[in-house]
């Protein structure tokens, strides 16, 4: 888990947190003297080329292919490509339901 979702985290944790000293269910902060994580960016990140994404359909297996353009076109995380199945797919209408649990919030 990366820095920035750490500090997410440790921020929503510590709102309730601060609920629960004002309603008296809590004495103090355990997070009190938390250090702060490092947000910094460690892998620098960019999209691919039309060029690439061209070369890297050609090159892959034709299933494979096929779930490269819906990850492309639908924007799609592999966790939430692994999840579909096929009455996840609607022809008449074009459109692919993906089901909140495997979606990211």
């Amino acid at each position: 888990m990366g820095g920035k979702t750490l500090f997410e985290h440790a921020m929503t944790l510590k709102a309730f947190l601060n609920w629960c000293r004002k309603r008296k269910f809590l004495a103090s902060d355990p997070l009190d003297g938390l250090r702060k994580f490092d947000t910094s960016v460690k892998t620098l990140r960019r999209a691919l080329s039309l060029e690439e994404v061209g070369k890297l359909l050609d090159a892959a297996p034709p299933e494979r292919a096929r779930l490269y353009r819906v990850a492309l076109v639908t924007g799609f995380r592999a966790r939430e490509l692994s999840s579909l199945r096929v009455g996840d797919l609607d022809p008449a209408k074009g459109t692919i339901f993906l089901r909140a649990d495997y979606a990211k919030d």
